[in-house]
């Protein structure tokens, strides 16, 4: 399979619904089960045996086959932190300092590996995506 033929196959099998990143956000439904930072994303997934780094899932990122739920950018104002529930008056993807990734499809800046003013999050559901993802580049 081809790059392209790859990224078909997982969008035809895992669509994900428009805005699911902001909507989970701003429903509250990740108390239970919180998202996870890149570095704790990665070290989740090589306790169970996957084969992964920060920058693999960046590069699978701008390939359009795994993205993270959303992104934030640290603002460069003194502002109150992102909080998950979302606090009145403090929603960052209004703000702009959020943004949700969740969509394989939809085309959004992906910042540089080595850049500290962005942060993203996964799900620990996200697992078996990644694991398609990554037998799928098994040669």
């Amino acid at each position: 399979m081809n790059k392209e033929q790859i990224k078909e196959s997982v969008n035809n099998l895992l669509t994900t619904p428009l805005n699911a990143g902001r909507a989970i956000v701003e429903s509250e439904a990740l108390i239970a089960c919180p998202l996870l930072g890149t570095n704790k994303f990665v070290r989740f997934c090589r306790d169970r045996g996957f084969s992964i780094d920060a920058e693999r899932l960046t590069r699978f990122e701008r390939l359009g086959m795994f993205n993270p739920i959303f992104r934030v950018k640290i603002p460069n104002e003194d502002t109150a932190p992102f909080y998950i529930p979302i606090r009145n008056g403090n929603n960052w993807f209004k703000k702009g300092w959020a943004t949700d990734t969740a969509d394989l499809n939809k085309a959004y800046a992906i910042p540089d590996l080595n850049n500290q003013d962005h942060e993203a999050y996964y799900s620990i559901f996200q697992i078996d995506h990644l694991s398609i993802v990554l037998s799928s580049m098994i040669i």
